[in-house]
């Protein structure tokens, strides 16, 4: 882990729209973050972050947050920022390491409170050999995008959903090896690089690999996805649940529940375990969430499917009933629009006038726009 905070954003400020997480203090997001990260254990762990000005005051009280929650970490304050310091961190990873956890987004908190269901997600990825990119954040956009891909049998008889990648977030799961094979030669020209889709300078880019996305959710951004125009409660932004109270830190748990036609007030919804029949409500909010940003049905089918539910064998039948919600209606209607989240041909068609049009626009000095075309008076 690799991390800043900061109260000055990167990028846009108003990138993730007005529906954020209602917390914006950046240490109780790194708090929360640590929290919940608890329930998994770490072979080794080394946490790098570092703090500006303001929040200069609390460096202790988070290193002995981690030291709690994370026991065997080491820590350091300061930040990985240059090729050489990720080039030395790389050669820090034990050599019986099977996976990284890579995390350099101090607010992207761990979900899932069952963490066999990680685990088993671990294992299977070892199928892939040494080079692969476990995507395990962003779930809703992830198993409801518009990049080609496939579900792919294992040999437990589960399906993933597999596509390709040159490049990945800052929060993913990656073998050791094709970790450090990132740091074998420097790329940055000596620019500053500060997580793998680096906002300063170059990505960290490799050959095409496979892409795993499982058919969970395991880690959420506390502000949510509204630049995806992701509005669904379900996968709504979220507060931290570690504030700083004078010289302590106060916990409140997430509360987790039914969204389906549930006026409850609710964090996260109830998630499917591995070793136990979940209930069809579960069943309910995993699909759900899975349709935030687009409803795709031939991944409900294969979500369906990758737990066990009552009455497995009807299960899909179940989801139908995922139409009375109007966050989903409005995401199954949108599949008949020439929009990003909606229909993909249609889409494609939209993008390909568009294009004409831009090139006509040059050639001809003519609005930007087709939509400033149209509003031309004759």
């Amino acid at each position: 882990m690799s991390v800043y905070l900061t109260d000055t954003p990167p990028g846009d400020p108003g990138f993730y729209g007005s529906n954020i997480s209602p917390n914006q203090n950046k240490v109780e997001q790194f708090l929360s973050t640590i929290h919940s990260l608890r329930n998994i254990e770490f072979s080794s762990a080394e946490i790098y972050f570092e703090v500006s000005f303001e929040y200069n005051k609390f460096v202790e009280l988070i290193c002995e947050h981690i030291k709690l929650y994370i026991p065997n970490a080491k820590i350091y304050r300061k930040r990985l920022e240059y090729f050489l310091e990720w080039k030395k961190a790389s050669t820090n990873i034990p050599c019986d390491t099977e996976v990284v956890l890579l995390k350099n987004n101090h607010d992207h908190i761990f979900t899932h409170s069952d963490s066999l269901v990680l685990y088993k997600f671990i294992n299977d990825l070892n199928s892939f050999g040494k080079e692969y990119v476990g995507e395990i954040s962003h779930w809703p956009e992830s198993i409801g995008n518009l990049r080609s891909g496939k579900w792919v049998k294992f040999k437990n008889s589960d399906y993933y959903f597999v596509t390709t990648a040159t490049n990945t977030i800052g929060t993913c799961l990656i073998g050791p090896d094709f970790f450090k094979s990132w740091w074998t030669e420097d790329f940055t020209g000596g620019s500053r690089i500060v997580r793998p889709d680096n906002p300063f300078g170059p990505w960290v880019e490799f050959e095409p690999i496979s892409r795993i996305v499982p058919t969970c959710e395991f880690f959420r951004h506390l502000d949510g996805y509204g630049y995806a125009k992701v509005k669904a409660p379900i996968a709504s932004p979220l507060r931290t649940c570690c504030t700083v109270e004078g010289n302590s830190i106060k916990h409140v748990d997430w509360t987790k529940g039914n969204y389906f036609h549930n006026k409850k007030k609710l964090d996260l919804p109830v998630e499917p375990k591995l070793i136990k029949i979940n209930d069809v409500s579960t069943l309910i909010n995993l699909a759900l969430l899975g349709s935030a940003y687009k409803v795709n049905l031939k991944n409900l089918w294969y979500i369906s499917r990758a737990f066990k539910f009552t009455s497995t064998s009807y299960s899909f039948l179940v989801l139908f009933l995922c139409i009375t919600d109007k966050f989903f209606l409005r995401k199954t209607l949108n599949l008949f629009l020439p929009i990003y989240s909606g229909n993909t041909k249609l889409f494609k068609i939209r993008m390909l006038f568009v294009d004409q049009y831009r090139k006509l626009s040059i050639r001809h000095n003519l609005p930007p726009s087709i939509k400033e075309f149209l509003r031309i008076k004759i």
